[in-house]
């Protein structure tokens, strides 16, 4: 991944992962704040192990409000294929709509 790293924790599920931002375009929207990263995310409360995922997440403003987002998100465990799933991410938000 290229792009500034930051390490983040979630909750009482500890998520670590690093990641890069982005601002899309969305057709009828305008600008999206997009995240994408590869994470740590643990197996099951309790549990040491982590599982290494990728965490495409894009927020959508809705139009015509001041505080309104969608959240549009994915996971996959193959982080070896994190750009090619990142690219189908993209391909999927480009075509969101409100109706």
């Amino acid at each position: 991944m290229n792009g500034p790293l930051a390490q983040r924790s979630s909750g009482a599920a500890r998520i670590t992962y690093s990641f890069r931002t982005l601002s899309p375009r969305i057709p009828e929207v305008g600008v999206a704040a997009r995240a994408c990263g590869v994470g740590d995310v643990p197996v099951a409360r309790g549990d040491s192990r982590t599982l290494r995922m990728v965490l495409p997440q894009t927020y959508v403003p809705v139009p015509g409000t001041a505080d309104h987002v969608v959240l549009v998100s994915g996971a996959s465990p193959v982080p070896d294929l994190a750009e090619a799933f990142h690219d189908v991410s993209d391909a999927v938000k480009s075509t969101f709509r409100f109706v």
